[in-house]
């Protein structure tokens, strides 16, 4: 009976230690060896650094899940407010460097991700499965009129949509994974597409993961991605990318990343 009570508390106490051990792997031993890294903890607040010359203030407060923004012709910051599924315009007439007031120009977009203009001062919105060309009311700022550019856009897995205006008129779309690595089903998926107003769509560019951030430099008409890289393989690798958006290239993804990178 003492033996069977002793094999029962070295079995216990190896239990424990096997637990602490393994904790100690995954907590110390298993970043160093293949470079991964498991948060723990609440995050803290984090400042913002500045060049010399330069400072931050708060212009806007209060806003649910801000996302990408865009200024009117008439200079007059707009924002895609996501977590309120709308846009608003924040107007600074005074130039003091606060908005004068947060004006909702629209709702219900699908979870309104990302704002553009054109030239003519129309407002394309960006929801999950619908982009929206939006008319003004240049005085009031609020919506007067919503049409359906192109609609069925796929969702799930990576599903926020990033629009930019082409120098021809027509728009670059870009569309993230289904998931983290695989090989996708739908050819519009880790693609960036072209769009004309009239709703017919094209694939640009393909092999981005998730092409968040797009933008058209005014002066060259030339485009440009920033491309969130892959998950599980560390935290510096793959490095997150920045790619010139080019007709018929092809990024790599899922393949390779960062350009040279074979996946594993």
């Amino acid at each position: 009976m003492r033996r069977l009570r002793n094999l029962g508390l070295f079995g216990l106490a190896s239990l424990i230690a096997g637990i602490a051990l393994l904790w100690i792997f995954q907590a110390q031993l298993l970043p160093i060896l293949f470079g991964v890294n498991f948060d723990s903890g609440s995050g803290g607040r984090a400042d913002l650094s500045v060049p010399d010359g330069y400072a931050v203030s708060v212009f806007a407060e209060g806003l649910d899940g801000p996302r990408f923004m865009a200024v009117a012709p008439d200079g007059v910051l707009y924002v895609a407010e996501r977590g309120a599924d709308r846009v608003v315009a924040l107007p600074d007439g005074d130039d003091d460097g606060v908005a004068d007031a947060v004006v909702e120009v629209g709702s219900d977009y699908g979870s309104a991700h990302d704002i553009e203009f054109d030239a003519a001062g129309s407002l394309f919105v960006a929801g999950e499965t619908t982009l929206y060309r939006v008319t003004l009311d240049a005085v009031a700022r609020r919506e007067d009129r919503r049409e359906v550019v192109i609609d069925g856009l796929p969702t799930g897995g990576h599903s926020t949509k990033t629009v930019e205006v082409l120098h021809d008129g027509d728009l670059l779309l870009s569309i993230g994974s289904s998931c983290d690595v695989c090989e996708e089903e739908d050819e519009r998926r880790a693609a960036i597409s072209v769009v004309t107003l009239e709703g017919e769509q094209r694939v640009f560019m393909r092999g981005l993961r998730n092409a968040v951030g797009v933008w058209v430099d005014d002066a060259t008409g030339r485009a440009w991605a920033t491309n969130m890289g892959r998950d599980r393989l560390g935290d510096d690798r793959p490095p997150e990318t920045l790619y010139e958006i080019v007709d018929g290239a092809d990024a790599g993804w899922p393949r390779c990343h960062a350009g040279e990178l074979p996946d594993p």
